[in-house]
């Protein structure tokens, strides 16, 4: 089955695995179709839009159906089912989960293993409301238990330093700064995105142990 999102198709199969990601229009638009591209996503490394976990253990997926602008999730071991709103817009979809039992301890985003060895979803993160939007790879770090005190101490910092602190006081009096102005606040953006990259990179190690098991 196929999805549409934005300019691209997100090719799914009836087991639940992503098999493919293509670009119609960029593909029609090319002279040279001579050679085969190569895919994205690796044999052997199979890629899930969504799985869900019950006594610690990812759910057997019987087959995947698509229907009226959803996506019906129907398992081996369960009768109950996982359904998933599908939204198409203009440069993106929505998926939102409609239906999904208590049965289920919980439900995880991917992983989506790409042929650059990178997993897709966890930095990113998840779309919660209207305008919030929180990454998961704490989530990922911490028992279930913990998971609720993980999110909240990622939107209390976020929201005190990231939002109240840096971007509207540090970041306003840089560049209203004569003696500093924009040039030191595009240097402070770059540092910024630096010690992010460094601080995730030391969780490297624990989440490849995660995505292992």
């Amino acid at each position: 089955m196929e999805i549409r999102i934005g300019e691209a198709v997100l090719e799914l199969s009836l087991n639940g695995r992503i098999t493919g990601l293509s670009f119609p229009e960029a593909s029609a638009c090319s002279e040279k179709q001579e050679r085969p591209e190569k895919s994205v996503f690796p044999e052997g490394k199979p890629s899930f839009l969504i799985r869900l976990f019950r006594n610690g253990k990812p759910e057997k997926i019987r087959l995947v159906e698509q229907r009226d602008g959803q996506l019906i999730w129907h398992f081996e071991n369960m009768p109950e089912t996982v359904v998933l709103n599908v939204e198409e817009k203009p440069g993106y979809t929505v998926f939102e989960v409609a239906e999904c039992p208590e049965a289920f301890e919980y439900l995880t985003v991917g992983p989506i293993v790409t042929a650059l060895n990178d997993t897709v979803g966890d930095v990113v993160g998840v779309v919660q409301g209207e305008d919030k939007a929180i990454g998961i790879q704490a989530l990922n770090l911490v028992p279930k238990n913990a998971a609720g005190t993980a999110a909240g101490f990622v939107g209390l910092f976020g929201y005190l330093f990231g939002d109240a602190v840096l971007a509207k006081i540090v970041m306003g009096s840089v560049a209203n700064d004569n003696s500093l102005g924009w040039n030191a606040t595009f240097w402070m953006f770059i540092v910024a995105s630096l010690l992010a990259t460094a601080f995730c990179a030391t969780t490297w190690k624990r989440e490849k142990q995660a995505l292992s098991r």
